[in-house]
């Protein structure tokens, strides 16, 4: 019977919450999930034109238009409808005196009294949370009673969860993922609730129930922006990148081609197939946006992963001619090395690092990109020197400071398990044994012995 879209309830609302100690994380953790949501209502075919058009427009989030076309409404739907107009719009004690008038006229609803007892959890009323969960035990076909318990079921996880009570709040919380599981199976009955659905359900990273509603919304309303958003988010998470570019492009378009879209339509693209029609896209995507030198090093991503190294490097020369500012150069700088050391040619990595060391200045990250042309010059012991100077160099760094030291740590580990990084290591280091005494130039090395398979014999 409800239904919303990105929206956030009132931060006010939530103030009894924060108040107090043990309430105050219930607060954040449904703010998290609200600010992404709103309520909207939904009902059955025949009701009134006011009716379908205000639901319409709070699926679309627009509850002050939606409030404006329900002015001449007297009815329990339409207290409803103006209810979540209000909620959304963050005016929740508005809100709690139309929902209220709503019950006057169908005091029997059990949908309604669950967006009351929703306002006063908002009040860090926890009594609300036994109270939702009744009604929706009473009513477990309600996908509107399915959804609100949701939330009731995360208030009591994070409550237990700051009483200790830390096995108890997994239980809550599992609990949770099984209502709003319900609500995306009821979704279908009512599609005002669907854009609510899909947006928790891609927060709580239901990835595939997400993709299932997102479609549908996407049917209902092709040219919405938010959908079209959400759904985009959906597909990459579903690593099904060909799919989502002609989502990316209609949205791209919708937005008027601004910066933002372009860089996320190119984020897209940068993982697709290679084809020349997504070339064509990228040239497009450019010349829309020539001073958007993020979407050059994009597209060199991209020519890189279709193994046309010399292109992506070419495209990012040229950027970085044009590029006078520092901070600027340095990404460009970092993107040539990166793609340089993809390829594997060692001639290019050699002659890029000669003719960026000076810009470059940082003998840190000049010994990283040392250690990686080392490993492809198949010298194990000088990478391993290198991306060791790294990591000592950043052993106090903190946060996204240590980043340099982390990647040299991750290089480290793939030339230790690199086979035949790893014999030419174990011969280096039983020639320094043998130089320092510990070990006889003519004592054979130990060779490797197979693990044996011992079958047990009954006694």
């Amino acid at each position: 019977m409800c239904g919303s879209i990105h929206s956030s309830p009132s931060r006010s609302g939530l103030s009894a919450f924060a108040g107090r100690s043990t309430l105050r994380p219930v607060a954040v953790a449904l703010t998290g999930f609200l600010l992404i949501t709103g309520v909207a209502g939904c009902g059955a075919k025949g009701d009134p034109p006011e009716i379908v058009q205000a639901r319409k427009l709070l699926q679309l989030n627009k509850p002050k238009t939606a409030l404006e076309s329900l002015s001449k409404t007297t009815t329990a739907q339409g207290y409803w409808l103006k209810a979540i107009c209000l909620e959304r719009m963050e005016q929740l004690d508005d809100a709690r005196g139309q929902i209220e008038k709503a019950l006057e006229l169908d005091p029997s609803n059990s949908e309604y009294r669950g967006f009351l007892l929703r306002l006063k959890l908002y009040k860090a009323d926890m009594k609300a949370v036994d109270e939702i969960l009744t009604l929706r035990e009473e009513n477990r076909a309600s996908a509107a009673l399915a959804l609100f318990s949701f939330y009731a079921h995360v208030a009591r996880s994070v409550h237990l969860k700051v009483t200790n009570h830390e096995s108890d709040s997994r239980v809550e919380g599992g609990r949770a993922m099984q209502a709003l599981n319900s609500a995306i199976t009821l979704g279908a009955e009512i599609p005002e609730f669907q854009r609510e659905i899909l947006s928790l359900a891609i927060k709580s990273q239901m990835i595939d129930n997400a993709d299932l509603v997102s479609g549908k919304l996407l049917e209902a309303a092709p040219d919405d922006p938010g959908i079209n958003h959400d759904r985009l988010t959906i597909l990459t998470a579903l690593n099904q990148f060909d799919a989502a570019l002609p989502v990316a492009e209609h949205l791209y378009n919708l937005k008027k081609r601004n910066e933002e879209t372009a860089s996320l339509f190119a984020s897209v693209l940068e993982r697709s197939t290679a084809t020349p029609d997504h070339d064509r896209m990228f040239d497009v995507l450019i010349a829309d946006h020539p001073k958007q030198y993020g979407l050059v090093v994009k597209r060199a991503i991209y020519l890189a992963r279709s193994r046309r190294f010399k292109e992506g490097l070419k495209d990012l020369d040229a950027a970085l001619a044009a590029q006078t500012d520092p901070d600027g150069r340095r990404l460009f700088i970092d993107s040539i090395m990166t793609i340089a050391l993809e390829s594997g040619e060692v001639e290019i990595c050699e002659e890029r690092l000669a003719e960026y060391r000076k810009e470059i200045k940082d003998p840190l990250v000049i010994a990283y990109f040392e250690g990686r042309i080392r490993y492809l010059q198949k010298d194990y012991v000088g990478a391993l020197q290198r991306l060791g100077q790294v990591i000592e160099g950043q052993k106090d760094a903190v946060g996204t400071q240590r980043h340099l030291a982390l990647e040299a740590m991750q290089w480290t580990r793939r030339i230790m398990a690199d086979r035949e990084a790893s014999a030419v290591l174990d011969a280096a280091a039983r020639e320094i044994r043998v130089r320092a005494g510990l070990e006889s130039a003519d004592e054979p090395a130990v060779a490797e012995v197979p693990e044996a398979k011992v079958s047990r014999k009954p006694d």
